[in-house]
């Protein structure tokens, strides 16, 4: 997403140059029809080359097809102008889908916080030498940020005397109530509550548009994550001198962040699926949350999008909210969070997320989305070390899948109903391991 709201507040970092996706179309069933509108999280903005977005993933889970028209940097208006500028063929797979999915709402209140912090920066003299107020633009992007604001200056202004520490809190809880505030809200006549009177009324309005068009569709539209959900260790070896700096800002992302998902909610006609809940994903309270292991804002590009990783969790957020299910069988979600490799690290949460999508496919030791004789030859791995003395090959969170028989052990006769199951496969057998161990315990 290219003005993503909480990575504007980091102003210290340096952002990478965002490029437009093309829109894309693919099918992988005869299952639901999706469409995907959106901004540059819905378009998978900064994947590899073998890797799936969001709609990608829940088309292939679904047994569907997917119609990707999001495009980057795209805010509520751009998207309004969109759905009345359709052409035949997209005007036709709106009318035909029976799902939207929606990322939008981040870049509107994006460019609002960068004009304001750079406003701020201006006057409290945060350019960087021969920039002044004159050269802020009325519409700002990140690389206004990064060719504007001097870090060096600010971060030492956010540690410096304790007038500009409150001046710097001021501009915070203003900036804040600016965007926050509803009607209801104690002196919120005083703030131009931007959240509440402009991008709900924007939402609403794509809403009713692709409701007038397929009033039988439903429409799922996710939060707002929080990149700034930086590890604590790396921010305090790689961003040492701006530690200040994000930790006051940290509060205000998630009172923003907070009151554009209950006034999401509010948004008739609409689902809403909680991607900033699952990114958080605490396993334990603290002023961290793990976002920073489904984006990459701690790679060398520091970029707020999504990795793999990410779009895997925002499809789990999704499906589970679709609620259609098709656990336990292979398919494109089970692949790419095997080909993530770490899932030790993987945060709980966000675990046990993709795991009421997903589920574990029993028998699938490794995996890769198959159950065949290298799981068997795992297993007997595992065995064989745990039987001489030594560790298990096998991880906690694998263990499950790996016990076939469902006895808390994990030995030779679980390899070979791993292998009975291959042979199943091999000579014409229904590939689906969680129905055929479950119908054939002795």
């Amino acid at each position: 997403m290219k003005k993503s709201i909480s990575a504007i507040l980091a102003a210290a970092l340096t952002l990478s140059a965002l490029t437009c996706m093309p829109a894309s179309a693919e099918k992988y069933g005869d299952g639901k029809k999706i469409v995907v509108f959106g901004d540059s999280i819905a378009a998978g903005t900064s994947l590899s080359e073998g890797e799936y977005n969001y709609g990608q993933l829940c088309a292939d889970y679904l047994k569907g097809s997917v119609e990707n028209y999001a495009v980057s940097g795209y805010d509520t208006e751009d998207l309004i102008a969109q759905l009345g500028s359709l052409d035949k063929d997209q005007t036709a797979a709106v009318k035909d889908a029976d799902l939207f999915l929606i990322s939008i709402g981040g870049n509107d209140i994006a460019q609002y916080a960068i004009k304001y912090i750079l406003d701020f920066a201006a006057s409290a003299s945060l350019l960087k030498e021969g920039f002044t107020a004159a050269d802020v633009p009325e519409e700002p992007t990140f690389n206004d940020l990064n060719k504007l604001v001097d870090r060096a200056a600010l971060s030492s202004y956010a540690k410096g005397s304790i007038a500009n520490q409150r001046a710097l809190n001021n501009m915070l809880v203003r900036l804040t109530a600016n965007l926050r505030l509803v009607s209801t809200d104690k002196n919120a006549d005083k703030y131009p509550r931007v959240i509440e009177t402009s991008v709900i009324p924007n939402i609403q309005k794509i809403c009713d548009t692709i409701k007038e068009m397929n009033p039988d569709a439903e429409i799922i539209i996710q939060n707002i994550y929080d990149p700034l959900q930086l590890d604590e260790n790396f921010i305090k070896t790689s961003y040492s001198s701006y530690a200040d700096v994000l930790e006051q800002f940290e509060p205000s992302v998630e009172k923003i962040l907070a009151s554009f998902s209950s006034q999401l909610d509010g948004v008739k006609g609409i689902k809403t699926a909680d991607v900033y809940g699952t990114f958080t994903s605490k396993d334990e309270p603290s002023l961290y949350g793990c976002a920073y292991y489904f984006d990459n804002m701690q790679n060398k590009n520091t970029d707020i999008h999504p990795n793999q990783a990410g779009h895997v969790a925002i499809a789990s957020t999704l499906l589970n909210v679709i609620g259609e299910d098709h656990k336990y069988e292979s398919n494109l979600l089970t692949s790419a969070f095997a080909k993530l490799g770490d899932i030790e690290n993987y945060p709980v949460n966000a675990y046990e997320t993709y795991l009421e999508a997903a589920g574990l496919i029993p028998g699938d030791v490794n995996l890769d989305g198959f159950v065949n004789s290298s799981d068997a030859t795992l297993i007997l791995t595992d065995y064989s070390s745990v039987s001489t003395g030594g560790s298990n090959v096998i991880t906690e969170r694998l263990r499950d899948t790996a016990d076939i028989n469902k006895d808390k052990k994990i030995d030779s006769s679980d390899a070979t109903s791993v292998l009975v199951y291959y042979s199943y496969l091999s000579t014409g057998g229904k590939e689906n391991s969680y129905n055929y161990f479950n119908s054939n315990k002795k």
